[in-house]
């Protein structure tokens, strides 16, 4: 598993592309150093693009588990947003298992997309919320699927 973070500070938003087969307690390492670098900004907003990982050995207990640390440790759930963006079907499920664990806590603030476009969008406040028919898949032209 590799995970790769940008920070932009001027639109506020940090970007992390994650690849390869899931390991929770790595995801969990990893996601302990994003909080304690000097460059992390807790109100930013977060675009996750999972797109190229595997999460087919995660198990629910484990999404739970990583919930719950985000949720300890998300300083500014009310202001900033998270958006997971996904390709199949079966990472959209264990993703949105993760959005309904976490949405208590998060106020609406953690939607799953399978569009890229789409989850931009909704961090930059373009749309309001997202629609169900806006989660799904879409082809957008120019939307190659490697933004």
């Amino acid at each position: 598993m590799h995970v790769e973070t940008q920070m932009d500070s001027v639109r506020a938003i940090r970007t992390h592309r994650v690849n390869g087969v899931i390991n929770l307690q790595d995801f969990t390492n990893i996601l302990t150093s994003i909080y304690n670098s000097a460059e992390f900004d807790p109100a930013m907003h977060s675009l996750w693009d999972v797109r190229q990982a595997d999460f087919s050995t995660v198990t629910p207990q484990e999404i739970r588990t990583l919930a719950e640390y985000v949720r300890v440790n998300w300083a500014e759930k009310r202001k900033n947003k998270a958006a997971i963006v996904v390709s199949g079907l079966s990472d959209f499920g264990i993703s949105r298992m993760y959005e309904m664990v976490l949405g208590p806590a998060a106020s609406g603030k953690v939607m799953v997309f399978r569009n890229m476009k789409t989850a931009w969008d909704w961090i930059e406040g373009k749309t309001d919320s997202a629609a169900p028919q806006a989660r799904v898949k879409q082809t957008v032209p120019g939307d190659d699927g490697s933004d």
